[in-house]
This record gives C-alpha cells, sequence and structure tokens, in this order.
C-alpha cells in the first residue's frame, strides 16, 4: 500500500514523466516482484541445507566484496576526469550512488 502511495505521488506531483520518476517506478515495481513471487526463500533455504557454507567461499566473496568498494571511488575520480569541469561533480556522484545501490542490494 506504501509502495502504491509513493508511485501516486511522484507522478501527480509532477504531470511531466521524468527520467527519475521512471527510475523510481521501475525499482519499485523490481521490489515488489522480488518479494511477491512465491518459493524464493524456500529454494534457498533448501540449497543451504544440503551445501554446508564453505569458509573459502565466503572469503573470497568478502574480499572480493571489499576490493570492489575500493574500487568505486577511483572509478569515480577517473570518470570524473573524463567530462567537463562543470560534469564532474554529477558524474562523480552517480558514481557513488551506484555503490551505495549496490551495497544495499548485496545486504538484501
Amino acid at each position: 500500500m506504501a509502495i502504491l502511495l509513493i508511485v501516486k505521488t511522484l507522478f501527480l506531483r509532477n504531470r511531466k514523466k521524468t527520467m527519475f520518476n521512471k527510475f523510481v517506478l521501475i525499482t519499485l515495481i523490481a521490489l515488489v516482484l522480488c518479494c511477491v513471487l512465491p518459493g524464493g526463500s524456500a529454494l534457498a533455504q533448501e540449497a543451504a541445507t544440503k551445501n554446508p557454507i564453505d569458509t573459502g567461499d565466503t572469503t573470497w566473496m568478502l574480499i572480493s566484496t571489499a576490493l570492489v568498494l575500493l574500487m568505486t571511488p577511483g572509478l569515480a575520480f577517473f570518470y570524473g576526469g573524463l567530462v567537463r569541469s562543470r560534469n564532474v561533480l554529477n558524474t562523480m556522484m552517480m558514481s557513488l550512488v551506484a555503490m551505495g545501490l549496490i551495497g544495499v542490494t548485496w545486504c538484501l
């Protein structure tokens, strides 16, 4: 219900559909579909009981994640150097926002 209210306020406040509103709408639809689709957690629990967690795999995933999180600000500076001076902050913020979204998605 809250998702419908958010979508309604986004589109009724501004009749002009902007790219941000479309992004928010697609993100909300994807989240609803992921939460509503049946059997996702049952399959994950079934797979977890069949295969025990390997510490080597877990360590590799944590190290890889940390390296990617360290790489993203460097990539933001690289992208910032490729654009005009008036667009540097915007370009760098897009990379950092993407890093934040990926971090939240990875935790979920």
